[in-house]
């Protein structure tokens, strides 16, 4: 394989892995998998500015269907996790200001 098969196929690998640690996010471990999330965003910023500085590759990586998917993937993991994050914000609102009114009645009523 030649070099940039091999940082490009590094690239999708890291892609991967970071797919892989956001399947297993959870509330419990959130701060810990976002780091090992950044950690390996650097190393894909890494490869990819390797390809570009001497390569000269539009983008950094060459067109691969298979990044792309996981890409993607890995985008949608992420609109989900804010979604849920969304949601029980919402939740935790929401039970807040039903006891706020119902502090409000009891105070009503004395």
């Amino acid at each position: 394989m030649d070099e940039i098969s091999v940082r490009s196929n590094k690239i999708e690998n890291y892609v991967l892995m970071v797919s892989n640690e956001l399947e297993s996010v959870d509330l419990n471990n959130f701060d810990e998998k976002i780091d090992n999330i950044n950690d390996l965003i650097e190393k894909i910023n890494i490869e990819r500015e390797f390809l570009i500085a001497n390569y000269s590759i539009k983008g950094g990586v060459p067109k691969c269907d298979g990044l792309h998917r996981a890409v993607k993937h890995v985008i949608s993991q992420f609109d989900n996790i804010i979604e849920r994050k969304k949601e029980l914000t919402q939740n935790i609102i929401t039970e807040l200001n039903k006891l706020a009114n119902k502090k409000k009645l009891i105070n009503y009523q004395r």
